[in-house]
C-alpha cells in the first residue's frame, strides 16, 4: 500500500505514513464519520483551539513562550487564532447589526447622564446641549457602520500598530515580529471574549459589550507582568507610557490624515 498524499510504500497494517505523517484513511466518508470528525477538531476540550484558549486564559505566557521557542503544534497558530475571531466577529456583528447600532447609544446616554450629576438637568435639556447629543449620536452610529464594513480591515491594521507600541514600551528581549504574535494571541483572545460580551448584551443590556474593552487593561498587564517579571509598580508605570505613546502615534496618524487630505484637495486645483 502507498500513501495517498506523498506515495510512500506503507505496510498494510499502517495507521500513518512514516514519511509525512499523514492519517491512512480507507473508509468512506459518511454522515456519521463527518459529525465525528466535527466533535473531535473542533468541539473536542484537548484541540489546538480550545487548549489555546484555556491556557492563555490561565498561563497566558506559556502559549507566547512556547510558541516563540518552536512550540508550533500544542496551540493554535496566531495568525489563525484571530482570523477565526475575527471572522465569528463579523458575522455575528452583520446578523445583530441593528443591536450593534443600537449599543453605540450607549456612549451618548452616558455622556448625557454624566453631565445631568455634572450640570444638572436644565443644561442638559438645553437646545445647545440637545444638538451637541444628537451630532455625537450620529458621530457614534457612522462609527459602528464603519466598524462593521471595516471590522476585519481594522482588525489585522492595529496588529502591528499594537505591537510597535508594546516595541516602544516593553523590553527589547522580544523583537517586532515576536510582539506582532503576542498581539495575536492577546487581541485573538479578547475579540472571543467580546463575542461573548455581545451575546450577553441582547437580553441585558445593549451596551454593555462596549466596555470589554476594559478587559484588556488587566489582561495585558497580567500577561506583560509574567512575560516580563514585572512588579505592580512597574506594570503601571509601563501602562501609562503605554497610554502616552498610543496618544502621541493617534496624534501623529491624524496629522498624516489630515495633510493627505489637504494634498488631496490641492493638487487637483494647482494641476
Amino acid at each position: 500500500m502507498n500513501c495517498k498524499n506523498c506515495h510512500t510504500q506503507l505496510a498494510d497494517e499502517a495507521r500513518f505514513c512514516s514519511h509525512c505523517g499523514a492519517k491512512v484513511i480507507n473508509t468512506r466518508i459518511t454522515s456519521k464519520l463527518l459529525f465525528q470528525d466535527f466533535v473531535n477538531n473542533f468541539l473536542g476540550w484537548d484541540n489546538s483551539f480550545f487548549k489555546t484558549i484555556k491556557t492563555l486564559l490561565i498561563k497566558p505566557d506559556l502559549v507566547i513562550t512556547d510558541y516563540l521557542n518552536g512550540v508550533r503544534k500544542r496551540y493554535m497558530n496566531p495568525f489563525v487564532f484571530i482570523a477565526l475571531g475575527t471572522a465569528i466577529s463579523l458575522f455575528i456583528f452583520n446578523a445583530y447589526s441593528d443591536e450593534y447600532m443600537k449599543s453605540y447609544e450607549g456612549v451618548g446616554n452616558f455622556y448625557k447622564e454624566l453631565m445631568v450629576s455634572l450640570a444638572g438637568e436644565e443644561f442638559v435639556q438645553s437646545e445647545e446641549f440637545q444638538k451637541s447629543l444628537q451630532e455625537q449620536n450620529e458621530a457614534n452610529r457612522a462609527s459602528a457602520e464603519f466598524t462593521i464594513k471595516y471590522f476585519n480591515l481594522m482588525t489585522f491594521l492595529f496588529i502591528p500598530l499594537y505591537a510597535l507600541i508594546s516595541l516602544l514600551v516593553f523590553d527589547r528581549r522580544y523583537n517586532f515580529g515576536e510582539y506582532i504574535i503576542i498581539t495575536c494571541y492577546l487581541q485573538g483572545l479578547i475579540m472571543y471574549f467580546t463575542i461573548i460580551l455581545f451575546i450577553i448584551s441582547l437580553y441585558v443590556n445593549t451596551s454593555l459589550f462596549l466596555y470589554s474593552f476594559l478587559l484588556s487593561i488587566p489582561y495585558y498587564l497580567y500577561t506583560f507582568g509574567r512575560l516580563m517579571k514585572l512588579n505592580i509598580f512597574k506594570l503601571f508605570l509601563k501602562l501609562l507610557l503605554f497610554v502616552l505613546v498610543t496618544i502621541a502615534l493617534a496624534i501623529v496618524l491624524i496629522i498624516i490624515g489630515a495633510l493627505i487630505t489637504i494634498a488631496t484637495q490641492l493638487i487637483p486645483q494647482i494641476f
